[in-house]
């Protein structure tokens, strides 16, 4: 993607980060959020264009009209559930896109293989937490990389 490109989808994402990171901060909690994560893909990749038109909701169509400019074609883009982990000092500390996405093609995407990731934080008062989402906990991946890891405690948004 083009540096503009890529600073639109980056302000996407910026207002929601920010305000979960200074919840955390300001309440002086470990905070984990279940959001829609908007990657925009590096031109030339085959990644299918979507059309505002094609979103269900109001608010998803004003969220991504701010991604392009009115009368172009959109950029190539990925929408990825996503868990994200804070700490106390506001700190991002981990995140996790859900591998195995469960009706909600074509407007969530599953991540390939070469974008799958285990997400894990250690706190403060010394306990280890993976991250997962919904569906994916009944799959051996990505659940039995972190049992193999020494992860035994779970954060779990459904």
């Amino acid at each position: 993607a083009r540096d503009s490109e890529t600073r639109e989808g980056s302000r996407q994402n910026y207002f929601v980060l920010r305000q979960l990171s200074c919840l955390a901060k300001s309440l002086d909690i470990y905070l984990v959020a279940n959001v829609v994560d908007l990657v925009l893909q590096p031109s030339g990749e085959e990644v299918a264009r979507r059309r505002v038109g094609h979103l269900h909701t109001r608010q998803q169509q004003v969220h991504l009209r701010g991604v392009h400019s009115p009368g172009q074609e959109p950029p190539a883009y990925k929408l990825f559930n996503t868990d994200i982990a804070f700490d106390r000092h506001g700190n991002l500390v981990a995140k996790y896109w859900k591998w195995h996405p469960f009706g909600s093609a074509p407007y969530i995407d599953e991540p390939g293989e070469g974008e799958r990731r285990t997400a894990k934080f250690v706190t403060d008062f010394g306990v280890t937490f993976g991250l997962a989402i919904c569906f994916d906990i009944e799959f051996e991946d990505p659940t039995q990389r972190l049992l193999d890891e020494g992860v035994a405690h779970f954060a779990f948004s459904p």
